[in-house]
């Protein structure tokens, strides 16, 4: 991965980045630059990115056979500075750069560089672990003339590799990426200062009785494990977010088989859990200060002899009986006792799980949002207020009391799937009963989970949705408790 620095230019490089301005000015000071940007045809000008080979540009002493112009504008949301720059670092791969210089517009916000550094490492992201012909190193980048931003530049290098953690962990084959590897990589993290992780199995978990977890896991041969990482950045405080994600590692839909095209990305289907482990690796390294705890309950969800069937009935740790229709929707009954279990053992006073949950989600909002839900409105305010920071768009749906009637069982307390239509709203409801009245949010990411293209800040297949959200919402509540 390459990391983004400060400094004086001094080493040679190949390629050079620049900002247009709105009046069509470039950043860097050139006559030579400003009149290749000029003879650009109008086309190519009306790209937001887009990069040129040049022969014999000077500039600062140094000569460049690449440039890469990136259009900025005062307007920018947090979204579109990183797929620009996302595009940018893209480019300079194709144009076969191999070290980069970007000159920054000198009027640039401060704040923008996190994004822009988390852009750059985001495009030139690829996954060739496995690939006969490994994927070409990507370039390094980095940013000129920045001395006074070098912690937002941090920052943004933290960010990136939280969701390079992600995007990594779930683009692995279900062979590798299976529970045990989960919690390695969860005591991997715990050797970041500040940072305690914690393995259950089997019988471990049967003795906290968390029967819906056990449940889903009963149909594989591999153990399933419980995983939790504590990271206490305010000791003093009372205050403790959970932040739970679905960790299924293979998702066959048990005897509610799935069909082949929707089975053959169910490898995937931990990504939730991929994101939360991202996200703490993130805010560990920030030293934010608030206290959080990541619970992860992951297993596979396989036929067997000894796998779930539909019409089972199953108790929760919570005592609640859950009818089983579809053995399918069983990413709920996971995180329904990894709720219970924040609460009662990990003392939360706030939760979030981020799952992908439902197809019905991905239908609804496709690929560029959220499905997101909330029952308390300053909890909800401080996400709203982290996916404009993060850049990462959320669409708020309802937790509907006429909506609860779809999970209503006639021989249990509740069922774990309601009528096809408005599934991703009866999920989240089934969801809520678990969550003991607290201030609570629940991010469906079955959508914004995976990209179908090669572009910007994406590479085909898992995204990592979500790191960067949940990093700016515990920053957020850190600030907020700081205000108190």
């Amino acid at each position: 991965m390459s990391v983004v620095y400060s400094f004086e230019i001094e080493s040679p490089f190949d390629t050079l980045i620049v900002d247009v301005r709105e009046d069509g000015t470039v950043s860097a000071k050139c006559p030579d630059i400003q009149k290749i940007f000029a003879s650009l045809n109008e086309n190519e000008k009306e790209n937001q990115s887009f990069g040129t080979r040049v022969f014999g540009i000077t500039f600062n002493g140094q000569s460049y056979d690449k440039i890469v112009f990136v259009r900025r504008s005062d307007k920018l949301t947090p979204r579109k500075v990183r797929q620009r720059y996302g595009a940018a670092a893209k480019l300079t791969g194709n144009l076969h750069g191999e070290n980069a210089v970007y000159i920054p517009d000198e009027t640039t916000p401060k704040e923008w560089f996190t994004t822009i550094t988390e852009g750059f490492l985001l495009g030139q992201y690829k996954f060739g672990k496995y690939a006969k012909k490994p994927p070409k190193a990507p370039a390094k980048i980095v940013i000129a003339f920045a001395e006074n931003i070098r912690a937002e530049i941090e920052e943004g290098n933290w960010l990136a590799e939280a969701a390079y953690l992600a995007r990594d962990l779930s683009f692995e084959p279900a062979n590798v990426a299976t529970p045990e590897e989960i919690a390695r990589q969860a005591e991997s993290i715990a050797e970041i200062p500040g940072v305690k992780a914690e393995v259950f199995g089997k019988n471990e978990i049967q003795a906290l009785r968390l029967g819906a977890f056990l449940a889903v896991s009963r149909g594989s041969a591999r153990e399933p494990k419980l995983i939790t990482i504590d990271y206490d950045g305010a000791p003093q405080s009372a205050e403790r977010l959970a932040l739970i994600g679905k960790g299924i590692c293979f998702d066959s839909g048990g005897y509610c088989i799935k069909q082949y095209e929707g089975i053959t990305s169910m490898k995937s289907d931990m990504e939730g859990a991929a994101v939360v482990l991202g996200a703490v690796s993130a805010i560990a390294k920030a030293k934010l200060k608030f206290n959080i705890t990541v619970i992860v309950a992951a297993c596979e969800n396989l036929i067997s002899g000894e796998a779930v069937l539909p019409g089972d009935i199953i108790e929760s740790r919570s005592g609640t009986q859950i009818e089983i229709v579809n053995t399918d929707a069983e990413g709920r009954l996971t995180l329904a006792d990894a709720l219970t279990y924040a609460i009662e053992e990990k003392k939360a006073t706030r939760l979030l799980d981020i799952a992908t949950l439902t197809g019905a989600c991905a239908m609804a909002l496709g690929s560029q949002y959220i499905g997101t839900f909330s029952s308390d409105e300053d909890f909800y305010k401080l996400i709203e207020e982290s996916s404009r920071l993060s850049g990462e768009d959320i669409w708020r749906l309802p937790l509907s009391e006429e909506y609860k009637i779809l999970n209503r069982s006639e021989v249990a307390h509740i069922k774990n799937v309601g009528e096809r239509a408005a599934g991703a709203i009866s999920a989240a409801l089934f969801l809520q009963e678990f969550t003991g009245g607290l201030p609570w949010i629940h991010l469906d990411i079955a959508g914004a989970s995976r990209s179908g293209k090669d572009k910007e800040i994406f590479a085909v297949g898992p995204t990592g949705a979500g790191t960067a959200l949940l990093y700016n919402l515990v920053k957020n509540l850190a600030e907020e408790g700081t205000s108190k």
